[in-house]
């Protein structure tokens, strides 16, 4: 059965709106299944549906790593930046993902442009030595193949297409890739170089100015609404196995479960790659950090990857200082190797006190602002 579409008022565009249970299925199979029996105005929905989800994810990722950039800026100045993405392009190229995005250091350069340039798309140059580091617009890369599929699905060539498909969904994978392990490599350095609590400062810096607003105003929409846009979002990550965006999506009695085995970004990194057979990137040779001293962004726990904190921190600690409840929780599991899973519980007063207390918070039901029920 093809995917059933509606217009989400949180995305601004049409989403997934299947049972929960289909919910699960990733949009790559959606788009896949469509192609097989399904008329061409569905397929052409399925298969943009699919593209637009990994576009949004990866998306998501550029202006987190501005600012993170911007914040090494204001306390070390151009040689530390400097020696920070020298490490990020080194570890770039020996996993295979293409240099430095344009996309990140681009703006970044633009804002910093007495000690920074981009010439050409192709390399961030450092003004006072002439120091180069290679760069490319990663939004590039698949193009061709993305215009490809495309035509292929306008001809209605199903064989095509599929083929097609598939190209475009592996070419994706080291730039959706490659973005997640920027992100935990940065927050490493940071707190090897500053200690946890100004990478910590940094992570919550970030949350406040990309998801502050949105925070605020997601009390007045249907938890059912962002259970759609949770499940949207873990799909894009190309979670699950084979990494192609499967899930499990659980309505219970009290709560929404997701599960996800693994995540496509802090899971697959805590795991040997299933498909470029990497290492997990705690491990040698890589060694990007996790948490030494017990914090609520890593829900009272040491060993968690500080990749993995920014779920506590973004979705736990803010919301509840802004909500007053947990948005959704995080079933973290110490064994990477393990599924974690997120609950979204329908109402807060049903939140148990636990999960309050492993975030440093109380558990204050005159301050929920309760979501409004789904009509209908």
């Amino acid at each position: 059965m093809p995917a059933l579409f509606r217009h989400s008022e949180l995305m601004g565009r049409p989403i997934r709106s299947e049972g929960w249970a289909e919910q699960g299925v990733s949009s790559l199979q959606v788009a896949r299944d469509a192609l097989t029996d399904s008329p061409a105005d569905i397929v052409t929905q399925a298969v943009e549906n699919y593209v637009w989800e990994g576009q949004f994810i990866a998306r998501s990722y550029f202006p987190w790593l501005r600012h993170y950039l911007d914040a090494e800026m204001g306390r070390s100045g151009e040689t530390g930046v400097w020696a920070m993405l020298s490490r990020v392009a080194t570890h770039f190229a020996g996993a295979a993902f293409p240099p430095l995005a344009v996309e990140v250091v681009g703006p970044f350069a633009e804002g910093h442009a007495d000690a920074f340039m981009v010439e050409g798309d192709s390399r961030l140059v450092r003004r006072a030595s002439g120091e180069a580091l290679p760069a490319a617009r990663w939004e590039a890369v698949p193009e061709a193949a993305l215009e490809a599929l495309r035509t292929a699905v306008e001809q209605d060539d199903r064989n095509g297409a599929r083929i097609r498909l598939d190209q475009y969904h592996i070419l994706c994978k080291p730039l959706h890739d490659g973005l997640t392990e920027w992100v935990w490599l940065w927050m490493t350095m940071v707190a090897d170089t500053h200690g946890e609590d100004v990478m910590f400062a940094d992570l919550t810096a970030v949350g406040t100015a990309l998801r502050g607003a949105a925070l605020r105003r997601q009390a007045n929409l249907p938890i059912e609404e962002l259970v759609l846009q949770m499940a949207m979002a873990m799909r894009g990550h190309r979670s699950g196995p084979g990494e192609e965006g499967d899930i499990e999506v659980i309505e219970e009695p009290d709560r929404y479960m997701i599960r996800f085995d693994a995540c496509g970004s802090g899971g697959r990194m805590r795991r040997v790659g299933e498909i470029d057979r990497l290492p997990a990137r705690q491990d040698d040779p890589f060694r990007f950090g996790t948490v030494k001293q017990p914090v609520p962004a890593s829900w009272g726990q040491s060993g968690v990857p500080y990749y993995c904190t920014h779920c506590a921190l973004w979705s736990e600690v803010m919301t509840t200082d802004i909500l007053g409840y947990p948005a959704r929780i995080t079933l973290f599991d110490p064994d990477g190797n393990h599924p974690c899973a997120w609950a979204i519980y329908k109402r807060p007063e049903d939140i148990p006190q636990a999960y309050f207390g492993r975030i440093g918070r109380e558990r204050q039901p005159e301050r929920f602002n309760r979501p409004e029920p789904l009509e209908g």
